[in-house]
């Protein structure tokens, strides 16, 4: 029970069946959807390709509004992907108009396989924020190294404003061949926010007691 909480429940769903199953709980805020500005990795992931999805998130979209929930986005593969596959900023513009035409207004770019550099991450940014003022960008990122912090700083300072963090990195993704790149840990976005001062509404202590909890699951 989220009732007397700050926080708000997510849920992704790779169908429409997925987001009817997420819609029918109250407590459930937001709907993510797993797109791909990557083709290959859309069916690699999926099972998916562009069609098939823009019909997916026009009906995921749909549902949201007759749910009182909201649909946010991401968009894997948003700064580079290992197929081939068109990857320039103009993709990338091309995609975040087509979902701000169907109402999306949250959407989250994601390197799953640790390529964005921090200079990439400011232009790409920096440019969706000028042109998109009603859409809320956000970032998801698998790290290896130290990296992450400038790539954070470059985000948050050119306008992204929803930073993805998972428990201790835990989880890659096996269908890029990187899966063993975890995501970036929340304890990184806090040290990030503290060097900063910028105030979260985290409670650390739980944190580091859920911190703990699925360390001790994964042994």
């Amino acid at each position: 029970d989220i009732s007397n909480s700050e926080s708000k429940l997510f849920v992704l769903v790779p169908n429409v069946k997925g987001g009817e199953k997420a819609a029918k709980h109250n407590s459930i805020s937001y709907i993510g959807y797993p797109f791909s500005t990557s083709e290959t990795f859309l069916k690699k992931n999926i099972n998916s390709d562009f069609v098939s999805a823009i019909d997916t998130m026009n009906c995921l979209q749909d549902l949201c509004l007759t749910s009182n929930k909201t649909l946010m986005v991401y968009l894997a593969m948003a700064f580079g992907n290992p197929y081939g596959d068109p990857s320039e900023i103009e993709i990338i513009l091309e995609w975040v108009d087509k979902l701000s035409q169907m109402g999306v207004n949250i959407i989250s770019l994601s390197d799953i396989i640790g390529i964005a550099t921090p200079e990439q991450v400011s232009k790409i940014y920096q440019t969706l924020s000028s042109e998109y003022s009603n859409i809320k960008f956000g970032i998801h990122l698998h790290i290896n190294n130290d990296e992450w912090y400038d790539k954070i700083d470059a985000a948050y300072k050119n306008g992204c404003k929803i930073f993805d963090g998972v428990i201790s990195g835990i989880g890659g993704c096996p269908m890029t061949g990187y899966e063993l790149l975890g995501n970036l840990p929340t304890g990184n976005l806090l040290q990030y926010a503290k060097n900063n001062n910028i105030s979260l509404l985290i409670n650390e202590e739980k944190l580091l007691s859920t911190r703990s909890l699925a360390l001790e699951i994964l042994k």
